[in-house]
């Protein structure tokens, strides 16, 4: 059994090259070790909370499917076969869908901090900014727990704070915690990088 570790950046899944065909087997597990929450959170489905623990997915088998290029019945095999393996756990409600890696920590080098694309290191438990959804509701939320919840990754999130603003971005994320959007990347760029109407340059 081969022992180490390699770095594997988390923002090579919004890369043209890591989406544009269909998942292999093997591509789906990396993908899904890097979809795990890598702290406590929590996300919005149908207007419901549901806490998603370190090293759980709050995907849905149809959004993987999409993700992966996959039919819905070939992603529930392979969760199936991995749970087999005892590699994950399935939990579903009539709510919501849960994975959890075990062995979790096993996959993860051990820090103290989440790093911003310029390497400078930022707490995130004061990202929390208060919002309004779009039922109306108001709460306060961490926008990288909520954000990666939704399958964002840190880096791009932190690249649309600085380009729109912490208000803008936490807007967006209320916003889609209740559309959840088949391809979040792509929308939450758009949505956080529209020019203001009557802007003058």
């Amino acid at each position: 059994m081969k022992q180490g570790y390699i770095k594997l950046f988390r923002a090579i899944q919004d890369n043209h090259f890591w989406l544009v065909d269909p998942f292999s087997r093997g591509q789906a597990w990396v993908d899904m070790l890097m979809l795990a929450n890598h702290k406590d959170g929590f996300i919005y489905v149908r207007g419901n909370k549901v806490a998603v623990k370190r090293g759980q997915l709050g995907w849905s088998v149809k959004r993987l499917s999409e993700r992966w290029k996959w039919s819905r019945g070939k992603v529930q095999r392979f969760l199936n076969d991995l749970e087999n393996e005892q590699q994950i756990e399935q939990q579903k409600n009539t709510i919501s869908s849960l994975i959890t890696i075990k062995n979790y920590e096993k996959y993860q080098e051990q820090r103290t901090a989440d790093r911003t694309t310029d390497g400078q290191q930022t707490d995130t438990n004061k990202n929390g900014k208060n919002i309004t959804y779009p039922t109306g509701k108001s709460e306060t939320l961490n926008l990288w727990d909520v954000g990666k919840g939704m399958g964002l990754n840190p880096a791009v999130i932190g690249k649309q704070i600085k380009s729109a603003g912490e208000e803008k971005v936490a807007q967006v994320i209320a916003d889609m915690a209740v559309k959840r959007p088949a391809e979040p990347t792509q929308y939450f760029i758009a949505a956080t990088t529209k020019k203001k109407r009557g802007a003058v340059c």
